[in-house]
């Protein structure tokens, strides 16, 4: 039987945890808009989406890295680093919008929302992918 390598595993749960805190931090902003907690929780869900799917990446970079194995030959694999960099560009732009360049919002906002079908769809392709090796 195949087995998958440890880092693939922990890749797996990690981008897991990253993509939940993705569509909450969507469902509060998009949902609760009476609520005064709401920015509050999308930037800190957010952060830990960003922060996780950086680090599931990186520990894949790592695992293949010290396995000479190749990064880039699936569609995933460039989706997922397409993901990562709006993953980044998402919340600088928010940020800058919130240091005096307001028109920037809009953007933000499109690019939020690119980003969680791009992270979605990536994550779906992930999921195929790994159901292939069981």
């Amino acid at each position: 039987m195949f087995q998958l390598r440890w880092f693939y595993q922990v890749h797996v749960y990690i981008i897991i945890i990253g993509v939940l805190a993705m569509l909450a931090s969507v469902y509060i902003i998009k949902f609760k808009k009476d609520k005064p907690w709401r920015i509050k929780r999308h930037k800190m869900l957010a952060l830990v989406s960003v922060i996780s799917i950086l680090l599931g990446v990186i520990l894949m970079f790592i695992g293949k890295e010290n396995l000479d194995l190749t990064h880039f030959y699936l569609p995933h694999h460039y989706g997922g680093a397409l993901a990562l960099i709006m993953l980044i560009v998402t919340p600088l732009l928010a940020y800058m919008a919130m240091k005096g360049k307001a028109s920037l919002f809009k953007v933000h906002r499109w690019f939020g929302r690119i980003t969680f079908v791009l992270t979605i769809f990536v994550s779906i392709f992930g999921t195929i992918l790994l159901l292939s090796y069981i």
